[in-house]
């Protein structure tokens, strides 16, 4: 029964993306962010958190940007886009670590809750990035 959901969630993200991706095309990065970030919410994909990562960092929200962009960089789903796709986020990504601080968390032990800004951190060990 939950199927029908899923598929709707996912529809309604892929519109939500591709509303971004066009704003994005515009250069209207506040639409872009506004609608990438409702999409993620419906769909935590990597694809859709690369967006969401690039729209942020033309914002200046850095340390939000470069989660995002971490969370598509290092997922499986970027080693199938293109090479020049990823370079791009890449490329974005070292815009804006130059302008925030970054943080490796190790846990002992390792079942720890860490909140940094008010978010939990997540228990592996990816940068936590800080303004």
């Amino acid at each position: 029964m939950a199927q029908p959901v899923d598929q709707e969630m996912e529809a309604v993200a892929k519109d939500l993306f591709r509303e971004a991706v066009m704003a994005f095309d515009e250069k209207n990065y506040a639409r872009c962010r506004a609608r990438a970030l409702a999409a993620y919410k419906q769909q935590q994909h990597p694809r859709i958190a690369g967006l969401l990562g690039s729209c942020q960092s033309y914002l200046g929200q850095n340390q939000e940007a470069a989660t995002n962009l971490r969370i598509y960089l290092d997922s499986e789903v970027s080693k199938e886009d293109s090479a020049d796709f990823v370079e791009k986020y890449e490329a974005r990504l070292q815009v804006v670590k130059s302008q925030v601080g970054a943080l490796t968390v190790r846990r002992t032990p390792a079942s720890a809750t860490v909140t940094v800004d008010g978010r939990d951190v997540p228990g592996d060990e990816a940068p936590v990035f800080v303004s």
